[in-house]
């Protein structure tokens, strides 16, 4: 119950944090969609929110994980607060996302993004990273920073295209959007791709580890995944969104539709194996 918790909390808490970052950076490099309505500004409000109470959920399970049940919990939350590296890491984080719940923030757009990168960003202290020391942990962690802000590029932005279809947008519009995507998801995929094979190499320093451990297994799957949301991007770019303004529009916006959902979907499911794998013993079998 304690494990399913956490697992849970993180992941939803992954989930909005990524997904505010991405809504926030994406009308910085496509300012010619009408993206900053209301549709938006109420997303990233609620998602804001889903950060802050995430927040507070995971450092409850994690408190009931240090104490061995739910019902002792409470007691240790002093300990995790003051005597681990976690408390005031989740402290400092704690206070980011009680700012990007503040209203104003959404008429703020480069400030928000900011602060949501940092939110995001600021993920990688509570990971693998921390364990180790000296330069190679300064290296683990900017590595895992890097592949984080990547991650939330590239998953926000598809939260963004959701929106923008959902509305039923002109061919001129999404084509604008999706150009303005193209320079910032291509980068978005070479920081993951580099970071992830570094991440993996820093934490299981083998290809061994792959198979043998549970870590390993999650590991694959994320990949897995990753290859599946990198296809289906593939597609969109290349097949569907030349497709845009020649006559078939409408066919094509509804194949659009379902494909970012895929994708988002996809997305989704890679967060709940980070999730998942942030909690296990990368040695463990």
């Amino acid at each position: 119950m304690v494990e399913a918790g956490l697992i849970v909390a993180r992941w939803l808490h992954l989930a909005a944090v990524t997904g505010l970052f991405g809504l926030a950076l994406f009308p910085l490099y496509a300012p010619a969609t009408a993206l900053a309505g209301k549709a938006a500004a109420s997303t990233s409000g609620a998602l804001a929110g889903l950060a802050l109470l995430s927040s507070l959920a995971w450092f409850y399970f994690t408190a009931a994980s240090m104490a061995g049940s739910l019902a002792e919990a409470t007691a240790t939350v002093p300990t995790v607060l003051t005597g681990t590296d976690f408390g005031p890491i989740w402290a400092a984080r704690l206070a980011l996302a009680l700012l990007l719940c503040l209203p104003v923030m959404r008429r703020l757009p480069r400030i928000q993004a900011g602060l949501a990168a940092l939110l995001l960003a600021s993920l990688a202290l509570t990971g693998h990273a921390r364990l180790q020391e000296g330069l190679l942990g300064w290296v683990h962690g900017a590595s895992d920073a890097a592949h984080l802000l990547a991650a939330g590029a590239w998953l926000g932005a598809l939260a963004a295209f959701a929106l923008l279809l959902a509305r039923a947008p002109d061919d001129i519009e999404t084509s604008r959007a999706l150009a303005g995507f193209s320079k910032v998801g291509s980068i978005a995929v070479a920081v993951l791709l580099v970071s992830g094979v570094a991440n993996g190499a820093l934490i299981l320093g083998a290809i061994a580890p792959l198979f043998a451990t549970l870590y390993g297994r999650l590991l694959c799957a994320k990949v897995a995944l990753f290859l599946l949301m990198v296809a289906l991007a593939g597609l969109n770019r290349f097949r569907l969104v030349p497709a845009l303004g020649v006559g078939r529009s409408g066919p094509v916006l509804v194949r659009l539709r379902w494909h970012v959902a895929g994708e988002l979907g996809l997305g989704i499911l890679v967060l709940a194996i980070v999730a998942a794998i942030g909690t296990l013993d990368p040695t463990a079998g």
